[in-house]
């Protein structure tokens, strides 16, 4: 994985470590490298990126869609605790034609933990910047 070329180098690094741990981007990011060298890679190569593709795949799978998020798991004679809770939220692209769109369920997180979530959505890599907007207050990287 630390070999293909559309891995960030910051990525590639950390691949190095034994005892590195990835955020859901990094993962996403990993993915997205891996289909974007599938396409010319030999048939073995093409072979071990499925393999690796979908280890991350359950992994990603695994820590965004959790048990309690997975469509017809509530009923409604449950009564949903503030813990139980999942806020579904569908995101545009603006001015895309035509509509690039993804509907997402998070259960309460904070901005930065939301920011993930869209990221890996979209399969963004985490490379422009980016805010909040609640009313008139932005929320986002100081710098």
């Amino acid at each position: 994985m630390a070999e293909l070329p559309a891995l960030p180098a910051k990525l590639q690094k950390k691949l190095a470590r034994k005892d590195a741990s990835f955020t859901v981007a990094e993962a996403a990011s990993m993915v997205m490298a891996a289909a974007d060298f599938f396409v010319d890679a030999e048939p073995q190569q093409q072979v071990v990126l499925l393999l690796v593709a979908r280890k991350l795949m359950d992994c990603l799978q695994a820590n965004v869609v959790t048990p309690d998020l997975r469509p017809g798991k509530t009923t409604r004679a449950s009564k949903a605790t503030p813990a139980d809770t999942a806020y579904q939220f569908k995101i545009t692209l603006l001015e895309s034609r035509p509509p690039i769109w993804r509907r997402i369920q998070v259960q309460d997180c904070t901005l930065d933990k939301l920011h993930e979530h869209i990221q890996t959505a979209m399969g963004w890599t985490n490379s422009h910047l980016h805010h909040f907007r609640i009313k008139e207050q932005l929320y986002g990287d100081p710098t």
